[in-house]
């Protein structure tokens, strides 16, 4: 499992293309879409406005969820684990719910 803020997902958009090609199975990408930069205090990203699924399909990625609640999330997660392949899931959050999604994928992980 790889997780991404939206704002690193765009800055590093080159690894979505060596991971697509690389045939890595067993692989999920998940992306938390808050529409900030996070890590710089918070700062504005332009996720809002583009479809993130959309760019990982044009990389190559099959396999693509979205998740804006908790129980979206559960299923894409259960969708993607019985896979075993190359997926990505883009959770779409509020700032104050990126702690909420990166726990649940952890959880997930771990079982």
């Amino acid at each position: 499992m790889s997780k991404n803020g939206d704002g690193a997902f765009l800055m590093h958009t080159g690894g979505l293309g060596t991971t697509a090609i690389s045939g890595a199975k067993n692989l999920i990408h998940i992306v938390l879409n808050n529409a900030a930069h996070e890590s710089v205090g918070g700062m504005p990203t332009m996720a809002s406005s583009i479809d993130l699924c959309k760019i990982a399909s044009g990389f190559g990625y099959k396999h693509i969820f979205k998740a804006s609640d908790e129980s979206e999330l559960k299923v894409a997660l259960s969708k993607a684990k019985g896979l075993n392949d190359l997926c990505f899931i883009e959770i779409k959050c509020l700032a104050q719910e990126v702690i909420l999604a990166d726990q649940l994928a952890h959880q997930s992980r771990t079982k």
